[in-house]
């Protein structure tokens, strides 16, 4: 191919489980890095405490978990390059809030892959509460502020699951506010009206 995606799906919360792993590995690892002696079972317990300790700890994980996140993307940029060097990789987003817990880090995850290109996105896949298109656009405007240095930014324009409940005024009104946003492509996962 002349290019290969990483897409959003591959994020913490939302799309898969709620939270990072915590096999032992994973935990003998965050142990090493940070100097403590956690077990599975100790390492929750702390994590879910309300006081400054559990918040440090809290930033420590997510932290380690971004960490996680970007040696992946690493991993995946180097094994595509082995394969074939002239393979361009690109990084889809999303708004910042479905990545909280990996704290979002778009430039470093991006790095991280040697993306070319980036796809900013989030879910609107229909017309019914009109509030939504301005919701994503805010929150790809923070996305492509986040990846400003890659120049190959392409919105997208998904109608998930690939149905036909957007108008074609509304696909043109999302094109025109994702160029507003500072995108300047358009990827279309979409079905056009009836």
């Amino acid at each position: 191919p002349d290019f290969i995606w990483v897409d959003d799906d591959f994020r913490t919360p939302d799309k898969t489980v709620d939270y990072f792993c915590f096999c032992t590995n994973c935990v003998d690892t965050f142990n090493q890095k940070y100097g403590t002696q956690f077990t599975r079972e100790t390492l929750v317990s702390a994590l879910e405490r309300n006081d400054e300790e559990g918040q440090d700890l809290r930033r420590k994980w997510s932290s380690y978990n971004l960490e996680a996140y970007e040696n992946i993307m690493a991993i995946i940029a180097d094994a595509v390059n082995r394969v074939d060097p002239e393979i361009d990789m690109g990084l889809m987003v999303v708004h910042l809030q479905a990545n909280a817990y990996t704290l979002s880090d778009y430039r470093g995850m991006a790095e991280a892959l040697r993306a070319k290109m980036v796809r900013p996105g989030g879910g609107v896949h229909d017309e019914t509460t009109a509030n939504s298109i301005l919701s994503k656009i805010f929150g790809v405007t923070h996305q492509v502020a986040q990846l400003g240095d890659i120049l190959d930014r392409q919105y997208e324009l998904e109608d998930f699951p690939q149905t036909n409940y957007k108008s074609a005024k509304m696909h043109m009104l999302e094109c025109t506010a994702a160029l507003m946003a500072g995108c300047n492509a358009v990827a279309f996962a979409s079905v056009p009206p009836d």
